[in-house]
């Protein structure tokens, strides 16, 4: 059904993101230096539509603005700084993240006079948020919103992109590697005994596999859970054990509980089963980065000109959207989805 290699799961990784030391100092030293000065944001009020819309939104950059916007995306925090903030290997921020946090706070003379003056660079209308214990902070806080960067070609959110790699979600591949177990019963493969602690890790999923696989699964456990001839037959009962480690991973509190629930009813079908795994790996990765409630933003890398703003909204991601594979899928590691999809 799938395709599995067989090494331990490691630390989560986004797209090469990882624990990082930019801050508010090193985007404004970067900004300063570049100038030497804070360069005044000329149209403030066409940037409102930043972390402040639902759905899926297109923002114009004024053309007084574009060329420091332009060359500031360029680089970013401490990719370009020197002295105490140049990094070996600065490949932790990227192009755009330094450029938006210019033109979402320099767009009064008293923010600019503090990014000048003030060291601490507290409170600032838009403050650098990257970095977290595994990496997996949105790069941007305004207020209580925040952001995550990215600079692709425009189009990225009406693109199937990845968001990132997801080894470190234990539970979806505990659950696709029992359903895959499944599968290879009914083609006569062997049948692992069942595991408590992942050692797998998931390459390449589409809906439509999973779908199988899951179909397979719930044919099996309604003929084994409810037989009494098969009760001594030591394949049926690592089967059943597993079943039952299947039904516990989906009970736990949280995130597993709220979607995966109704996935340990017998003869509910792989249909199901599928699109509330996928929506639930989905969740997993989104409620960290940027958050449920917070924006995906991309700054198109090629030419800077506009940006692509989207809402994600929890209410949205729906287990229906899954079923077609042009919107979400897994390759290469990497969780693929078509974020207007589930969001515009």
């Amino acid at each position: 059904m799938a395709n599995f290699t067989t090494k331990k799961t490691g630390n989560f990784d986004l797209e090469g993101d990882g624990p990082t030391q930019d801050s508010d100092l090193s985007f404004r030293r970067f900004v300063f230096e570049e100038y030497d000065k804070i360069p005044p944001v000329a149209g403030g009020s066409d940037y409102s539509a930043i972390g402040n819309h639902n759905g899926y939104k297109v923002i114009k950059i004024s053309k007084k603005d574009q060329k420091v916007f332009s060359q500031t995306s360029r680089g970013s925090g401490e990719n370009k700084t020197t002295g105490l903030f140049k990094k070996k290997n600065a490949s932790s921020t990227g192009n755009g993240e330094c450029s938006l946090w210019w033109l979402l706070n320099a767009q009064t003379a008293e923010v600019r006079r503090k990014l000048l003056e003030n060291a601490s660079l507290t409170n600032l209308p838009c403050m650098v948020n990257q970095g977290g214990a595994a990496g997996a902070d949105p790069d941007l806080q305004v207020g209580d919103t925040y952001l995550e960067v990215k600079s692709d070609p425009a189009g990225r959110i009406k693109r199937l992109e990845s968001l990132g790699r997801f080894s470190r979600f234990g539970d979806f591949i505990d659950l696709v590697s029992i359903i895959n177990a499944a599968d290879n019963f009914l083609n006569l493969k062997p049948v692992p005994e069942p595991k408590t602690k992942q050692t797998t890790s998931l390459d390449n999923l589409v809906y439509e596999d999973l779908e199988r696989g899951a179909q397979a699964f719930c044919d099996l456990r309604t003929v084994i859970m409810n037989s009494k001839d098969l009760k001594d037959s030591p394949v049926f009962k690592r089967m059943k054990n597993t079943f039952l480690l299947f039904d516990e991973i989906c009970n736990k509190p949280g995130l597993n509980k709220e979607i995966l629930k109704t996935c340990t009813k017998q003869g509910v079908g792989g249909e199901h089963i599928a699109s509330h795994l996928f929506k639930f790996v989905a969740s997993q990765i989104l409620s960290e980065k940027p958050g449920f409630g917070n924006y995906l933003v991309n700054i198109p890398s090629e030419n800077p000109v506009t940006i692509e703003s989207i809402h994600i909204d929890k209410s949205k991601l729906t287990a229906d959207k899954f079923k077609t594979g042009n919107n979400f899928k897994i390759k290469g590691g990497a969780l693929m989805m078509k974020m207007s999809a589930f969001f515009a």
